[in-house]
């Protein structure tokens, strides 16, 4: 007896008047039949019994037979009384309705799925692998709602007695995205769409939660990147507020109120008695959200020149792995002087040592002489041991107000005049690049203003794209 044929027969009694007439199974005292074998095929109709019109009629309006191999096991597809195993879920799952379907042939030999005219054609794998998703979707549905109950419940209580209700975690993994695909929050164009379907209880539970998985390194490092070009703006605009504060400074005197305030800021302990010193604070926090070509900055490191141990101010790793001498002068050195007998300007003595300083260093790192024993971090070594063979130098001197002595004084004739010299002095070197803190600052300042304009365009591209649009 055939898989089909002894599993209907052991259900006779769920199905009144039927009776067995070889491997068919028909009505009582007709010719209609009910399971039928052909061609080493079984066709089995879905009926139901109608016990107002006592005969039997069609279960579906569209759907109306099975046709399915003998050894194929059925109980995982029929209920006892000729209806489909969650019949409701696999009109969705499949899209019978959709396509019109009247015919489910089940079979061995057939590959995955297909439609044809009005039969679906699918394997017995994956009939029973949407069956399979069919029972996780009703079993997950009958637990959401209890959950949903217990929590309404709880609620109501924790309100009517004014106490506290213990919580537990209810939720299984995978199920937050079914709450955020629900709500459809990612094509939501702007934050009063969004407060359409969020309350202020929903807001708050969102900033506690986003809170917490930050603070617990939950998310992603590519998502925490995101996150730091968004508020790097907020960042950056107190890092340029202070560096200003500093320029703002207009001599080397640090006992002035001006100087205090910044001091305080930079050096808790107040340690702090030249302008140099000040600024070398400032980028030990700063230089990487100023500088952005940087991964890692080391400062004070040993190096041997002409038998001397001297420490340039940084050294800076570029994410290339490539090797940065950084040197610091202050805002208000002047990095041009005035030649007199050739009418133009040239690099300052302060300048003009700053470079014969920088290119030492340059050539100690290609020469290796740098003290490898009190450079103990791993990650400094091998990229110094791999990059020396052409570091750069970088030197930080002067402001838009100092670039020259009497600078401010000019006028915009000279002023150019004096930019004109500067840009062909700082092109003529080999190497080394030669900014200003006014540079710095500025540069910062128009990331900080660019950046979120940036940041929204790319999140509402990958939003338009996720959707197939552009």
């Amino acid at each position: 007896m055939s898989n089909i044929l002894e599993y209907i027969s052991r259900n006779l009694e769920n199905l009144p008047n039927v009776e067995v007439n070889g491997q068919e199974i028909k009505v009582a005292n007709s010719n209609q039949k009910i399971l039928a074998f052909n061609n080493g095929i079984y066709t089995m109709k879905f009926m139901k019994y109608d016990g107002e019109k006592k005969k039997y009629v069609f279960r579906y309006s569209k759907l109306k037979y099975l046709k399915i191999q003998p050894d194929i096991n059925v109980e995982n597809i029929l209920q006892s009384n000729l209806s489909l195993s969650y019949q409701n879920y696999l009109n969705n799952l499949l899209k019978l309705n959709n396509k019109d379907i009247q015919t489910i042939h089940i079979g061995n030999d057939i590959e995955n799925f297909s439609y044809v005219r009005k039969t679906l054609k699918i394997s017995i794998d994956k009939i029973n692998e949407v069956l399979d998703f069919a029972k996780k979707i009703n079993r997950q549905g009958s637990q959401y709602k209890g959950v949903i109950e217990r929590y309404l419940t709880n609620q109501y209580i924790a309100k009517l007695f004014n106490t506290d209700i213990d919580s537990r975690t209810l939720i299984k993994k995978g199920e937050f995205k079914f709450i955020v695909d629900r709500l459809n929050l990612k094509t939501k164009k702007t934050g009063k769409d969004i407060e359409k379907y969020l309350d202020k209880s929903d807001l708050i539970s969102l900033e506690e939660l986003c809170d917490f998985l930050i603070k617990k390194e939950v998310f992603s490092t590519s998502f925490l990147n995101r996150l730091d070009d968004y508020f790097i703006k907020e960042k950056l605009t107190d890092i340029i507020t202070l560096g200003n504060q500093i320029i703002d400074i207009k001599k080397d005197d640090l006992t002035t109120q001006k100087a205090q305030k910044v001091i305080e800021q930079i050096s808790p302990d107040n340690e702090i008695s030249q302008m140099e010193t000040i600024w070398q604070r400032y980028f030990e926090k700063y230089l990487l959200h100023l500088i952005f070509s940087y991964r890692k900055i080391y400062s004070k490191v040993k190096f041997i020149v002409e038998g001397d141990k001297k420490y340039p101010d940084f050294i800076g790793i570029n994410h290339y792995r490539g090797v940065d001498i950084i040197e610091i002068k202050t805002h208000i050195k002047n990095a041009l002087t005035f030649d007199k007998n050739h009418d133009n300007y040239a690099f300052s003595s302060e300048l003009s040592k700053a470079i014969i300083q920088t290119i030492n260093y340059m050539d100690a790192i290609i020469l290796q002489k740098f003290d490898k024993d009190q450079n103990d971090n791993d990650v400094l070594k091998s990229i110094l041991k791999e990059n020396i063979i052409r570091p750069r130098g970088i030197i930080i001197i002067s402001c838009d107000d100092y670039l020259v002595k009497g600078y401010k004084e000019m006028d915009e004739k000279e002023k150019s005049k004096v930019i004109r010299d500067f840009t062909k002095l700082r092109n003529s070197l080999d190497n080394i690049e030669i900014i200003t803190f006014s540079e710095i600052l500025n540069t910062a300042k128009n990331y900080s203003e660019n950046i979120i304009n940036e940041w929204i365009k790319s999140a509402h591209n990958n939003v338009y794209k996720s959707l197939g649009k552009k």
